[in-house]
């Protein structure tokens, strides 16, 4: 009989499901993406159909499976992860009354003022270490509440995306991790628990929130039409893993408090563990636990990263031949401008931003265009200023005396050697590149269920499986351009943010 050395991940990523298969030396055996749609109704409004979750599920499964089959019968456990902080109801016998209202919808920015009429957002902050913000979930609770008041009463709880794939799996409903439920804007971090207070001055009922769990606790184990429908054995521990950003965090190789994470996918994010959450007197950082439980993840977001670049290869920059790889072509034009976009700037604010200023209705801008820009020159000044934005983020940290000393790149962004040179010349900080960077999330995820099955003895254990494939040292030369043009960068904001405010209503 094969030894069942292996963990199945499901990562229930934004555009789709990734399913992976892991050794449990941290090595991808097998691994497909399912994509699904997201819904846009109306302006500001993003949403998914959860059967699209589980329908990825199968589909994924079954393709593993005809990939590798010889792996399944090796596959000791399942571990999840997810996006996060999005709004999904459910009913006591786990099925969605609703499509999950999603990070990005902005549908319930009137409900926001109305918590800051019951609470100061200085004392929200203190209780949930997150801002009153539209884009997390207490807001979208109070507007489905409102707004489908039937369907509230059926609601017997609100859950995150990977949380309804455990449910699916397992028949236990109604259970999350401490990770995803700190984006909910209910939890009280300090106590490890729901808040009265925050669920009392808003009328919602306990309830209807889910049972707390580690990442690394069992959600149950494998049910026996799932384990047919998956051509897995029965009774095959399933772990609640964690939100995406915590598992990424661990699957980029961080432990100790000086290693920061950047994540850059659609949008970008630093994030730094830490053993207490980090209550910034402006509160641009937003705070959620670590997949241990324990400690947690100190994070400042950039809202419009790869998909800036997506944009501008869509609208702007395409090569002339289709058989080119349109981000190579991107590149290669971006490598023939030197540091510096010969001045033009781009403010990358294309839907609004987040850290640090945390202002939904700015607006993106090339600052300083003459006839003397070339292509090569708006191609550079893209990739420099979502970094210069992201380097905002390293400042607010600095601010509150978070010594990083280093930085592990993951996601799509990761794997542009260009790329990550301004990253490294803009922060003034060595940046690794891990073995996978692609795979952070779901590697996260697979360290979760590790730990549950005793493979690790902890995850200062688990995270030694990731090895650096390339570090990236700053240039004394660049960094000196680079930290005069962020300078400008931040007077550029100063000025701009006004002119922005009149473009709003476009």
């Amino acid at each position: 009989m094969k030894e069942r050395n292996c963990i199945l991940t499901y990562d229930i990523g934004t555009t789709g499901n990734k399913c992976s298969v892991f050794d449990i030396t941290g090595n991808m055996l097998a691994s497909t993406t399912i994509h699904y749609a997201t819904e846009y109704p109306f302006p500001g409004w993003s949403q998914q159909n959860p059967e699209d979750y589980w329908d990825s599920v199968i589909k994924g499964t079954k393709c593993l499976f005809e990939k590798a089959p010889e792996i399944f019968g090796r596959i000791a456990c399942i571990s999840l992860s997810g996006h996060m902080n999005g709004m999904l109801p459910i009913d006591q016998e786990g099925k969605a009354l609703f499509p999950e209202v999603i990070h990005s919808d902005n549908r319930a920015e009137p409900f926001c003022n109305d918590i800051r009429n019951k609470i100061s957002d200085s004392d929200f902050y203190s209780i949930c270490g997150n801002r009153i913000d539209v884009h997390l979930s207490l807001p979208k609770i109070l507007w489905f509440k409102s707004n489908h008041p039937d369907l509230y009463k059926k609601t017997s709880y609100f859950i995150q995306s990977k949380d309804f794939i455990a449910g699916n799996l397992t028949g236990n409903y109604g259970i999350t991790d401490f990770s995803d439920a700190s984006l909910t804007c209910v939890l009280d971090l300090t106590q490890k628990a729901w808040s009265k207070e925050i669920l009392e001055i808003n009328s919602l009922s306990i309830e209807k929130f889910p049972h707390l769990l580690h990442s690394h606790d069992q959600a149950g184990t494998l049910g026996k039409d799932q384990a047919v429908m998956l051509h897995l054995p029965r009774g095959l521990p399933v772990f609640m893993g964690g939100g995406d950003a915590a598992s990424s965090a661990r699957g980029a190789g961080i432990d100790g408090y000086k290693m920061a994470q950047n994540n850059i996918g659609s949008s970008s994010w630093i994030s730094l563990l830490s053993p207490a959450p980090l209550m910034d007197e402006k509160r641009r950082i937003q705070n959620f636990f670590d997949l241990d439980g324990v400690n947690f993840n100190l994070c400042g977001t950039v809202q419009s990263a790869g998909i800036a670049i997506d944009w501008l290869l869509e609208e702007m920059i395409q090569p002339g031949n289709t058989k080119v790889n349109k981000y190579s072509y991107c590149e290669s034009l971006a490598q023939t401008s030197k540091a510096g976009s010969n001045g033009l700037f781009f403010i990358p604010y294309l839907m609004g931003e987040r850290t640090p200023h945390w202002n939904s209705s700015l607006k993106g801008a090339f600052l300083g265009l003459s006839l003397n820009h070339k292509k090569k020159d708006i191609c550079r000044s893209v990739f420099e200023g979502i970094t210069l934005a992201l380097k905002d983020v390293l400042d607010v940290f600095n601010e509150n005396d978070k010594e990083i000393e280093k930085l592990s790149l993951t996601g799509g962004g990761a794997i542009s050697l260009f790329w990550n040179q301004i990253m490294s010349d803009v922060y003034q900080k060595p940046v690794n590149i891990p073995h996978a960077p692609k795979q952070a999330t779901s590697l996260g995820a697979a360290m979760a269920a590790g730990v549950g099955m005793n493979f690790y003895k902890s995850y200062s254990e688990a995270v030694k499986l990731v090895h650096t494939e390339r570090t990236v040292n700053p240039g004394v030369e660049n960094m000196e351009i680079y930290e005069e043009r962020h300078s400008m960068f931040k007077r550029l904001y100063a000025s701009y943010a006004d002119l922005s405010a009149l473009l709003s209503s476009y």
